[in-house]
């Protein structure tokens, strides 16, 4: 964008991306200088349980009994530095009891109008503040940063600011405590919204430059995704979301779901284009850095239920107390990570540690089937017990299994494969090749199908892998594959889309953007096993509308992405708002390279 100058009196910003520089006139000597930043994000701080304006007329009218507690997400966007704090104005309603950012700092603090929030608590983008009572609110959320003047020099000062966008906007505030003890507000100074021109709309049709732009811009977005936080145990990682009508980055704390953009990373750099566009190996540290970063996840408990299993996920949630539930995962998101994730770094890096995480993870998992048939979808951290339920998206957790024996070579892996998805098939699927949706083990019964393109998807991804895995030994996992497949067949939408769930209209449920990239990719791989030229015409079409439907405008966390609204836009909360996820990207990165493998045959 260029620089950008903006001035108030005798405070002026200069803004040249990222990088900002504060020129100030002091009215007097002075011996402590005071910047006060409003972000522009933070003038509406929005609830977990906030309700957007997109949902449907029947989910707006229905009565809805809110928690006696609350979790608000205040953004931080400019870079904390040393003797950063924030600062949080509090509506006090009801007292009570708060904490910040609870999964890491657990302490609770009695409610006040005032509340300070030490720098290292402080997170690059989301945070969440929990309150015991809902009654509380907040009026506002500021940073705050204090540095010592010598009175006896200028009246000048200068400071470089590091801001975390290309598109910061709000309001720096500076006051100044005078030589005499005197505290005056010098001014401030405001930046209007402001965003960089957009990038170039993808070319019509599946043409090898359409298909080279596109893959371009959504590895941008993937890298613009990394979480840079030094506070942040997932430094390194990736943030799940990003939050287009708040203009934030949301969750750097669903590691299972950073699988596909670090296998996206490593395999996109074999692409001409990519690599004039890219070093290589850039691409391939920062898969390499956010694989060792996801490694910290696994929990390292000998003795206890949980050893050598990934904590998979942390979830703002009202109800958790401390405002975020913990989720460690049984074996179906720690497969997936195995599977995209931990076995490609070791083949790519060598690294024996990735490798080892991917067995211990498989011994786990196979001491599961032995013990429940089918595992638990998760360990409760606020329970400290299993899950009474697994979901039809456990299906995906063949995929470490896949790996590990085309890694090793030990047939003990396609035998666990194959137990692991008998005992999936025998509760969930069913007569029209569907999967159930929900797997209750106390009373041994399934909950139907509620026709998710993503859940299903998930189902259908294991099949695959067990396929693979057994190939030669049987057909009925392709068979089984297949039948699903037809069921999404007559519900693919003209324009290469499925409805968030595919048997109902979209007015009521949404597109499932996550769904349609995760399709898509399926799709070319299901087509390599059948031949069938309508598994290929409907993987096409789907990435057809991602490629359509990828961003061209807005900020870094938008450029390149592929927005959904439905019910599920952020998976666990934000709903019906405007929502990129990572791993949508990474499978729609995975299906254009599927479809840059075609046009490779076909050159040949």
């Amino acid at each position: 964008m260029g620089q950008t100058i903006w001035q108030n009196g005798d405070i002026c910003l200069h803004i040249d991306g990222t990088h900002g520089e504060l020129e100030v006139r002091l009215p007097a000597p002075a011996v402590q200088v005071s910047l006060t930043y409003r972000s522009g994000r933070n003038r509406t701080i929005p609830l977990v349980t906030d309700a957007s304006e997109r949902q449907p007329e029947s989910e707006r009218t229905a009565p809805v009994k809110l928690p006696e507690q609350e979790c608000w997400l205040p953004v931080v966007d400019v870079a904390v530095t040393p003797g950063m704090y924030g600062r949080v104005a509090v509506q006090k309603q009801a007292g009570g009891s708060y904490a910040w950012n609870g999964h890491l700092f657990p302490a609770r603090h009695p409610v006040e109008d005032t509340l300070h929030i030490p720098g290292q608590q402080l997170l690059d983008w989301e945070n969440v503040l929990w309150f015991s009572r809902r009654d509380n609110a907040v009026t506002e959320f500021a940073l705050v940063q204090t540095y010592p003047h010598l009175p006896s020099t200028s009246l000048a000062f200068q400071r470089d600011i590091a801001f975390l966008t290309d598109c910061w906007y709000g309001e720096i505030q500076v006051s100044a405590t005078l030589a005499d003890g005197q505290d005056v507000l010098v001014g401030a100074v405001t930046v209007a919204e402001h965003y960089p021109a957009g990038i170039p709309s993808a070319a019509d049709g599946l043409n090898r430059n359409a298909l080279t732009g596109a893959l371009r811009e959504n590895l941008r977005y993937i890298l613009d995704s990394r979480v840079h936080s030094a506070n942040s145990p997932s430094r390194d990682g990736f943030y799940l979301f990003y939050d287009m009508d708040a203009r934030t980055y949301r969750n750097a704390f669903w590691p299972w779901g950073w699988g596909p953009a670090i296998r996206a990373l490593l395999d996109s750099g074999e692409i001409p284009e990519i690599a004039a566009e890219f070093d290589p190996d850039t691409l391939k540290t920062a898969a390499y850095r956010a694989g060792k970063a996801s490694l910290r996840y696994m929990v390292e408990a000998p003795g206890h239920i949980t050893h050598h299993l990934s904590t998979s996920r942390y979830d703002p949630n009202p109800l958790m107390d401390g405002g975020v539930r913990e989720r460690i995962c049984c074996s179906a998101d720690g497969g997936f990570l195995c599977g995209w994730a931990w076995l490609p770094l070791y083949r790519a890096t060598g690294d024996e540690r990735f490798l080892t995480a991917a067995k211990h993870h498989a011994d786990r998992v196979e001491e599961l089937c032995r013990e429940f048939g089918v595992p638990p979808q998760d360990y409760a951290g606020e329970t400290k017990a299993f899950t009474a339920h697994t979901l039809d998206e456990s299906g995906f957790g063949t995929e470490a299994f896949e790996a590990l024996f085309r890694e090793t070579g030990d047939t003990a892996y396609q035998e666990l494969s194959r137990r692991y998805m008998d005992l999936h098939v025998e509760k969930f699927r069913r007569e029209d090749g569907l999967w159930q949706r929900l797997y209750h083990r106390p009373t041994d019964s399934a909950e139907e199908s509620i026709y998710m393109t993503r859940g299903l998807g998930w189902a259908m991804e294991g099949l695959l892998c067990t396929h693979r895995t057994m190939a030669g030994t049987t057909d009925r996992y392709l068979q089984q594959a297949r039948e699903m497949a037809d069921q999404l067949l007559r519900y693919q939408r003209p324009d290469g889309a499925w409805n968030f769930r595919f048997n109902q209209p979209e007015e009521d449920v949404g597109i499932g953007e996550k769904g349609v990239a995760l399709w898509s990719l399926l799709f070319y791989q299901l087509h390599r096993e059948t031949g069938d030229p309508a598994h290929l015409s409907a993987a096409r079409k789907a990435l057809g509308w991602c490629m359509r439907n990828q961003q061209t405008g807005g900020t870094a966390g938008e450029r390149g992405a592929v927005p959904g609204i439905s019910p599920q836009s952020a998976v666990v909360y934000r709903k019906w708002y405007k929502i990129a996820c990572l791993y949508t990207a990474g499978f729609f990165a995975l299906a254009l390279l599927e479809e840059l493998k075609l046009h490779d045959t076909d050159m040949a």
